[in-house]
């Protein structure tokens, strides 16, 4: 063999190669409108678990495309997003909820700007 670092070798060992390691999906920036409110609970959610936002909208969009034969993309999409609420709040154990309503009850919420004002931080 050559001393000369710029000379090919005639074998390389590839054995413990990983195919793809440095591979990353191409991102387009696409500008679309997302309720306010969606995007409050998106960021709120990436502050406390100390991400970006716009990672965590990925995520959630495909769990939603690997859903999506079998469902509406729009009813599915609002189920996770209440998912997540729903764990959200769950983790927060809701049972000292000041709305005598709610108290103590868990359920699927709905996405309200007041239902997600709730994720306000500690």
């Amino acid at each position: 063999m050559s001393d000369k670092p710029d000379e090919m070798r005639k074998e390389y060992d590839f054995s413990k190669g990983v195919r793809g390691k440095f591979y990353k999906l191409p991102k387009t920036q696409r500008l679309i409108p997302v309720d306010a409110d969606i995007v409050a609970f998106f960021q709120k959610r990436a502050k406390r678990e100390r991400r970006a936002y716009q990672t965590l909208i990925n995520e959630a969009l495909r769990e939603a495309m690997a859903q999506a034969p079998s469902h509406d993309l729009l009813t599915l999409f609002q189920e996770l997003v209440a998912k997540q609420v729903d764990q959200a709040l769950a983790r927060r154990e809701i049972t000292g909820s000041k709305d005598p309503q709610t108290r103590g009850k868990r359920s699927t919420p709905e996405l309200t700007p007041r239902r997600l004002a709730s994720f306000d931080d500690e």
